[in-house]
């Protein structure tokens, strides 16, 4: 973050704690526009070399999208989430838990109708290939000692 930034962000806190209205004239400013209290556009004209740049020339509006850049660096420290991103995130969360619920009733309904055919569940399919499994070991070790015994008896 860049120090004018900090410097004016300081004296903008001070400024707010002297009272509600103050406060409410700091949202207003930040809001983009640079209504708001003449001093605290002079303060900003003075802290970032702006001098008689009017509002909304590209010096303004650079030094303006640093100022925002830097609000953005200072929340994020803070952990604050814009409204915005939070208000995107949550219908991002709301469209996943529709999806999610939707998966939820194709699975349960997959299930029933496996269930109505007489498939195997799931889990008797587990345990069927692990019986398999384990006979296919058991039928390679009979071999592995059937050949160590015929290994054995040829010398």
């Amino acid at each position: 973050m860049d120090k004018k930034f900090l410097e004016f962000w300081g004296r903008m806190l001070l400024a707010a704690a002297q009272g509600q209205k103050q406060s409410e004239d700091l949202n207003r400013w930040m809001s983009g526009s640079a209504a708001g209290p003449d001093e605290w556009t002079a303060l900003f004209r003075r802290i970032y070399a702006l001098g008689d740049v009017s509002v909304g020339a590209p010096a303004w509006e650079t030094a303006a999208a640093q100022f925002r850049s830097s609000v953005k660096q200072w929340l994020a420290l803070m952990d604050f989430v814009p409204k915005s991103e939070y208000a995107a995130l949550k219908k991002r969360h709301d469209a996943l838990l529709k999806t999610t619920a939707a998966q939820q009733e194709t699975i349960r309904e997959l299930k029933s109708v496996l269930a109505a055919k007489g498939a195997a569940p799931p889990d008797a399919l587990k345990d069927f290939t692990e019986q398999m499994n384990q006979q296919a070991r058991q039928f390679q070790e009979l071999m592995a000692s059937f050949g160590e015994a015929f290994k054995s008896g040829k010398s």
